[in-house]
């Protein structure tokens, strides 16, 4: 009767550590997930950065040309 429960107990302490070693593999999977994650983020922010002086150009261009358009109009 020991016997079985020592074998239940240690196949069931087996199972467990087969789960333990998945979710290992899952947080390490989903740590290099993340990790790509905030590298394009960074990619995209420093892009964001660099463009925004090129918008507003052409912002205040548009506005300048739309003002004169409407001068000539009116």
């Amino acid at each position: 009767m020991a016997a079985d429960s020592l074998t239940a107990l240690v196949t069931e302490l087996h199972a467990l550590r087969i789960t333990l070693e998945r979710l290992q593999v899952t947080l390490a999977a989903l740590a290099r997930v993340a990790d790509d994650h905030e590298a394009r983020v960074r990619v995209l922010e420093r892009r964001q950065q660099s463009l925004t002086p090129v918008v507003s150009a052409l912002a205040f261009l548009l506005g300048v040309v739309a003002t004169e358009l409407i001068a000539r109009i009116l």
